[in-house]
């Protein structure tokens, strides 16, 4: 038997986390890109 307000809970959780996930990589290729000389 699966809980749906777990599974729900779960799919909203990673809704956001993905979202979080694409603009971490987004920040890590404009850095690649413009050069770690700063760091």
């Amino acid at each position: 038997m699966t809980s749906w307000p777990v599974i729900a809970v779960t799919l909203l959780m990673l809704m956001p986390l993905m979202a979080l996930v694409t603009s971490i990589r987004g920040w890590v290729m404009h850095f690649k890109i413009e050069g770690d000389t700063e760091y």
